[in-house]
């Protein structure tokens, strides 16, 4: 990364967190072209501790963020693999070419996977099945459980859509920000997965879901921002 690229991701994570007031405590940041990303924790009013994991994306131009989008879930007590939400997310470089790479991997997962639901292709060609570790809530590392859980999902809902938003390669992690739906009567869902590659591999997932409503629900969505109620926008926010 660039000095530009850290002055500007540095500018970013501190208007996202006067936003929240303080109450913020970012993980990791994510730029690639003209998106910015931070995955960290909410903190509670009388708590030094986060009781959410929060993505925040955002759109920028010439120093004003032009859009704004927020995904947020409560933490779990205890997790499964018994490893924390934020763990293991150091910035490791790579180079452009190998950031592609890693890229690419990840998009055709998401197109084997999620939306021509081939799962056994999907793991087969883009996870490591050596040394998968999982950092998602209820989720065993492996990939046996990865292939089983989607082999019943889909088989379950053969319905089942997903459409990549955003995605950003920095470092050897991969971000996504995507909408699914697992059929007509389930409710809409974002998503942000994180991934980190080794050798065009994905052997390391982080993730963050949440409902989407249109009106009146712990989300507003919008084609251009998504935020929890009562969540202060900063679409439009100067931040140089």
């Amino acid at each position: 990364m660039t000095r530009a690229h850290r002055v500007h991701s540095a500018l970013v994570r501190s208007r996202l967190v006067d936003a929240c007031g303080g109450r913020l405590r970012i993980a990791r940041t994510f730029e690639d072209g003209d998106l910015v990303a931070t995955y960290g924790g909410m903190l509670t009013a009388d708590s030094e501790d986060p009781d959410a994991a929060v993505v925040d994306i955002v759109r920028t131009h010439a120093g004003v963020i032009l859009s704004h989008w927020r995904v947020t879930r409560p933490l779990p007590e205890v997790h499964a693999a018994g490893r924390g939400p934020f763990d293991g997310l150091a910035y490791r470089g790579v180079s452009d070419s190998q950031r592609r790479r890693n890229r690419d991997v990840v998009e055709r997962m998401q197109r084997l996977l999620f939306q021509e639901h081939r799962v056994e292709e999907a793991i087969d060609e883009c996870f490591d099945a050596d040394q998968y570790i999982q950092h998602a809530p209820g989720a065993p590392d492996g990939v046996a459980f990865l292939r089983d859980g989607f082999r019943r999902r889909f088989d379950e809902n053969p319905g089942a859509w997903s459409r990549l938003l955003h995605i950003l390669a920095d470092g050897d992690l991969v971000l996504t920000h995507r909408r699914s739906r697992l059929s007509p009567e389930s409710p809409v869902r974002a998503v942000c997965d994180i991934f980190r590659l080794h050798r065009d591999r994905i052997v390391e997932h982080w993730d963050v879901t949440q409902a989407v409503t249109g009106n009146g629900g712990p989300v507003s969505y919008r084609t251009d921002r998504m935020s929890p109620a009562g969540f202060p926008l900063i679409r439009g926010s100067r931040f140089s």
